[in-house]
């Protein structure tokens, strides 16, 4: 049965369901003698055929994975390996030895192939389940291996208009970015097609498994069908290997930010590119916060003498910028130093500010955090930043057609982490100092000059 605790676990079950309906219902009353070996049952009735093969009826209804054939017979049955009967009103007892193999038909060897096939039947299914959850799983890999081409071509064309009044200068670096580039698509596509030829490897042995499976079961010698019962059965356990099915993408964050600005870093005398200069809002300040001059943010110890006003954040150390966006693209810096807490991105204008402020796009807000050593972007639930150096300034770059929030390290001219979202209504540049340790370092807006 395929393990060696397999019969003892057959043993265990059948016995379960002995108990459970067998040996409490009232007809077991019309059994003479019971006696059973694993799944082989010898019953002696004295009850009518009618009355047995309604019990059996009643038998078939109490167990989804029990199937009852019945052999029966006034005079002589068959029981295992030895064979019952009853001469001159004794009962004999003979080895039951098979002379006439390849001619041999018994009622017993049609029931046990009966059975078995609807095994098989059983372990089939399942099989062929497998087999189209494999064909499932090509069929997704497929669609985002053709989906690369079509994303690399449109990340291909914004890099182009991003390098177009640069081309003379910037021969260099837009090759370089576009060899990075399909560099990248050839590793995805490599990916994908390693995971689709290991899938469809294992394609061909579970169809190869199900044809031969589907053959045996329409065979009609029942004794070829039971030599070769093994052969199938360890046809249905066949292993398929591991896949990893963590979905696989070109990812454009590398290449959708400022990049005339990145250029602008090493190429200043050509680039023209005015960061957006963001100023800070007054009136939308907690209490708390200290502003120095319209760029400059500090939390401070006591709570200032201020017009409790609608807009104003009230406890939450936060503040907004004094212009909001609802189309074009946008970008600015914040240098935050060493500081060690704080929070930076953007927010509705009908965001929630009084009381506790919870960061999260749902309510409003798309922001990075630094909590200590931890920096973070406040998704639900948060995702973990892995920053392989503590950046002293942030890069916010806006585009609100295309629903994109992206933070930058400038200096290391890297991604940190991009929303990709539907932005309905004006956001501000949103701003937290932190209340922790360090809370009186500022943090400051800078505008980037050519």
């Amino acid at each position: 049965m395929g393990t060696s605790c397999a019969n003892t676990y057959a043993n265990l079950m059948v016995y379960h369901w002995e108990k459970e309906h067998l040996f409490p219902h009232e007809m077991y009353k019309k059994i003479i003698a019971y006696k059973r070996f694993v799944d082989d049952i010898l019953i002696v009735w004295e009850g009518t055929r009618v009355e047995f093969e309604s019990f059996l009826d009643y038998l078939e209804t109490t167990s989804n994975f029990l199937s009852f054939t019945m052999e029966a017979s006034h005079t002589e049955i068959n029981f295992l390996d030895v064979n019952l009967s009853i001469r001159a009103g004794k009962l004999q007892g003979s080895l039951f030895t098979d002379r006439t193999l390849q001619n041999f038909s018994s009622v017993s060897t049609a029931s046990r192939a009966i059975h078995e096939k609807e095994q098989l039947k059983k372990s089939l299914k399942n099989l062929s389940h497998k087999r189209d959850q494999q064909n499932s799983i090509i069929e997704n890999f497929e669609a985002q291996l053709n989906a690369i081409p079509e994303k690399t071509r449109a990340v291909e064309e914004q890099i182009k208009k991003s390098f177009g009044k640069l081309h003379v200068f910037l021969y260099e670096e837009e090759n370089s970015l576009l060899r990075k580039l399909h560099e990248d698509e050839e590793q995805l596509r490599q990916i994908l097609e390693q995971r689709i030829q290991i899938i469809k490897n294992d394609l061909q042995l579970l169809t190869t498994g199900v044809d031969e499976i589907e053959k045996n079961i329409e065979e009609e010698d029942e004794i070829s069908f039971l030599m070769k019962l093994k052969e199938m059965q360890e046809r249905t356990n066949i292993p398929s290997k591991d896949v990893d099915l963590s979905p696989v993408a070109l990812s454009d964050d590398p290449y959708a930010g400022p990049l005339q600005y990145w250029i602008w870093r090493k190429m200043l005398n050509i680039l023209k590119l005015t960061p957006e200069p963001v100023k800070l809002n007054p009136e939308t300040a907690c209490p708390f916060l200290i502003l120095d001059g319209q760029t400059r943010v500090r939390c401070g110890d006591k709570k200032r003498s201020v017009p409790d006003l609608p807009e104003r954040f009230d406890p939450a150390a936060c503040v907004l910028g004094n212009t909001g966006f609802d189309s074009g693209r946008y970008y600015w810096e914040v240098d935050v130093g060493i500081k060690t807490e704080w929070g930076l991105g953007v927010a509705k204008d009908s965001v929630t500010r009084k009381g506790e402020v919870k960061l999260s796009p749902s309510n409003g807000f798309w922001a990075i955090v630094r909590d200590g050593e931890v920096y973070g972007a406040y998704t639900v639930p948060p995702t973990p930043l892995k920053l392989t150096k503590q950046p002293r300034r942030i890069g916010v770059y806006l585009d609100c057609e295309k629903g994109l929030l992206s933070f930058y390290d400038p200096y290391e001219f890297c991604c940190i982490y991009t929303y990709k979202d539907t932005f309905v209504e004006k956001v501000y540049p949103f701003f937290f100092t932190g209340v922790k340790m360090g809370k009186g370092l500022p943090l400051q807006i800078v505008t980037p000059r050519l």
